[in-house]
């Protein structure tokens, strides 16, 4: 049994059209099997509706926020960056690591006992796999080997923890001035992912170029952050070019995940609000034919899922804060065979609807910011 979308009357799975009003019930929708659901294909005409891409404008405040106050930013972020480094080298003496000497001197002891630490658990599962699981000498030397080969490296990692915070520093300063280049470019209104990439690129010059500069005040010489001392200026070089390519390429990659209203110069809202909803057949047909007929419908009638139950839909929405425009609206499936722990997400749809049609839609969904934890 089906019901219609429109008048929400019973019918039986073969009837084409709803005997009291009409409304034509069709296209395939055949209920499915209790663990799985059909999801329709979209209507063309949403199809067309992708979110749009940037305009590429980008005022003069967003450049003096880009690259005035984002500069000043940046300069607070190389000095952090330097002490933040200085902290580092402090704690790769307690670990027994210099910043003096040769290279080899702290990474060849330290790879040689990695490499014995690695042996002996590859030999001891093998000889675990071989005696007392009955595996075959091959299967055991295969996982044997590969064994060993995660424990050399958790290995190293752990030896040469200081080193590799070294390197996650520098990463994480590049982020940091991604974010500040993002934030300024966000509040100037800058809508150009090019932009943002100069900036990001100009911006981690200035952070690392502050960490150069202390250096060589306070030292007269120049190390890196990190504490790869044998060959400072290409650890150097190496560390610099880092920062500014995650700053250039993170901040452009984000703002191009944001969506921007032109009629109200403003930018959509950054939290999805969003709901889950059982994925019963009749539930996904109604929001088909909603869709479809830019109408509500039958949503009023949707309840919200409260218990864990597979299938469900998540149905999220980005809206323009001034009201009225066309609203992003996405849903995915959440799906779990009866036979299986593992769950399965797919997207159904990813569009754009009208704008009061949409606002509606989320007004009778009641999507919230939050999703309410489900109860088991």
């Amino acid at each position: 049994m089906k019901n219609c979308p429109a008048c929400g009357k019973e019918l039986s799975d073969e009837m084409a059209a709803c005997d009291s009003c009409g409304h034509k019930v069709d296209s395939g929708l055949a209920k499915a099997p209790e663990d799985f659901v059909t999801l329709p294909s979209i209507p063309v005409k949403l199809l067309a509706r992708k979110p749009p891409l940037l305009s590429g404008i980008c005022p003069t405040k967003a450049l003096l926020h880009m690259l005035g106050i984002a500069i000043i930013l940046s300069l607070a972020l190389g000095v952090l960056a330097h002490y933040g480094g200085e902290a580092i080298n402090l704690l790769g003496k307690v670990w027994g690591i210099s910043g003096e000497g040769e290279l080899g001197e702290y990474i060849r002891p330290r790879l040689k006992d990695a490499a014995g630490i690695a042996l002996y658990s590859g030999i001891g599962v093998v000889f675990i796999l071989m005696v007392f699981r009955g595996v075959d000498a091959f299967k055991s030397g295969v996982v044997g080997v590969v064994f060993a080969f995660v424990v050399f490296l958790l290995a190293m990692v752990i030896l040469l923890f200081p080193i590799v915070i070294g390197f996650v520093y520098v990463l994480a300063m590049g982020i940091g001035c991604a974010l500040v280049v993002l934030r300024q470019g966000v509040r100037g209104h800058c809508r150009n992912s090019t932009i943002y990439s100069v900036a990001g690129i100009l911006n981690g010059a200035v952070v690392y170029g502050v960490h150069v500069l202390l250096v060589w005040l306070r030292k007269g010489i120049f190390h890196p952050l990190n504490m790869l001392a044998e060959i400072p200026w290409v650890i150097g070089i190496i560390e610099a070019v880092l920062i500014i390519l995650v700053a250039a390429i993170l901040s452009s990659s984000l703002v191009k995940r944001l969506l921007y209203c032109e009629t109200h110069d403003a930018w959509y809202s950054r939290k999805w609000k969003q709901g889950r909803f059982p994925a019963t057949q009749n539930i996904v047909n109604t929001i088909y034919w909603a869709l479809d007929t830019e109408s509500i419908g039958g949503i009023g009638e949707l309840t919200p899922l409260t218990e864990e139950a597979y299938p469900f839909l998540v149905i999220r929405a980005l809206t323009c804060p001034i009201g009225g425009c066309d609203v992003r609206l996405s849903a995915t499936l959440f799906a779990q065979k009866s036979d299986s722990k593992n769950v399965e997400e797919r997207v159904w749809f990813d569009v754009m609807v009208p704008g009061l049609f949409g606002d509606d839609l989320v007004r009778t969904l009641d999507l919230q910011e939050e999703l309410p934890p489900l109860k088991k």
